[in-house]
């Protein structure tokens, strides 16, 4: 039986102490669950919702596995050729049965993910194998993936799109038990090109090959939104730009948007409190029209410097850059780089 973490009244210990809270198993690879006794039993329908609510967690991970998997069957051992290599390829299904045990033990503590430093000793019970844990290219030297920092003991209703939340990724941190920020993420990539990614929805994907495309538009969108309010904002004052590193809350009444339109969202797909975008410091406070040419100065940038109303030179450019081959970058004369 799983003891419940914040079990201390002394109704809840009696209860803990006599087995009366429903607990779950993971016995020939379905839940079984332990009723109480002394409540009425659950209908047929009731069980198979429970079942339902597992599958469906683990289907779109199965999918995105099969379809990598499928992936790299044209190519050969290496990262080139069309195809993954057979590392990879092992480190995608090792890093799904992690993510459904993150699920699990999260179903069987009302909701709530395992704690940091903890949290391969809190699922080995329903993975049941230390192995998966060990990232493929680490081998004998460590383990390999990290948990998402952001996220040990916090409930999974708190977020609103675990699809874009990344739970367990791959770290530079070889600990056991390894809590880290993703920004530990190893680069250059550890498999030729790629590194391994787990989300909270239960789905494992490769980010860069799978979704470059549609987040460089959306990016190419945001920051086309920012460059504008720059340009009105500057209208408003004589044609003086924004001053470094109060941009964003000088240009908020002008957008007029959420939040989201400051973030890069290859960023916000790993940390959803990151911003990614930097103001090009050169043009901070400067008059527009004294500028030789607005046309090819850059305004807005994708940067390494992950703060609100950050201010950089645009030596901070990602390297390799964020989106596949490109990095987002604007110009003061209003138009984004294509």
């Amino acid at each position: 039986m799983f003891l419940r973490p914040n079990c201390k009244t002394a109704d809840c210990v009696k209860k803990q102490r006599f087995g009366l809270f429903e607990t779950h198993s993971w016995v020939n690879n379905e839940f079984d669950i332990l009723r109480d006794p002394m409540k009425t039993e659950r209908t047929s329908l009731e069980l198979n919702r429970k079942r339902m609510r597992l599958a469906e967690c683990s289907l779109p991970a199965a999918i995105t596995v099969g379809c990598l998997w499928l992936a790299g069957c044209g190519g050969g051992s290496g990262g080139s050729g069309g195809g993954f290599s057979a590392q990879y390829k092992a480190s995608v299904i090792r890093l799904h049965s992690v993510n459904i045990g993150l699920l699990m033990y999260s179903n069987d503590f009302d909701d709530v993910l395992p704690l940091a430093g903890k949290w391969v000793d809190g699922t080995l019970p329903y993975t049941k194998d230390d192995t998966i844990y060990r990232s493929p290219a680490v081998a004998t030297r460590g383990y390999g993936y990290a948990l998402n920092s952001s996220i040990p003991g916090q409930t999974l209703p708190l977020f609103n799109s675990p699809e874009t939340i990344v739970s367990v990724f791959d770290s530079t941190d070889l600990a056991r038990n390894a809590t880290d920020p993703t920004t530990t993420e190893p680069s250059p990539p550890r498999y030729s090109g790629h590194n391994t990614i787990g989300y909270l929805d239960g789905h494992v994907k490769d980010y860069d090959a799978v979704t470059d495309v549609s987040l460089y538009a959306q990016s190419q969108s945001r920051l086309k939104q920012v460059d504008l309010g720059m340009l009105v904002y500057a209208n408003d004052y004589d044609g003086v730009l924004p001053l470094a590193n109060q941009w964003m809350d000088e240009m908020d009444p002008y957008i007029k948007r959420d939040d989201a339109i400051y973030r890069s969202p290859a960023v916000q797909l790993k940390n959803p409190t990151a911003y990614g975008y930097a103001f090009n410091q050169v043009v901070a406070g400067q008059q527009a029209t004294e500028l030789a040419s607005p046309a090819t100065t850059i305004s807005f940038f994708d940067s390494t410097v992950l703060t609100r109303n950050a201010t950089a030179a645009t030596t901070t450019q990602p390297s390799p850059p964020r989106y596949g081959t490109k990095n987002t970058i604007a110009y003061t004369d209003g138009h984004v780089q294509p």
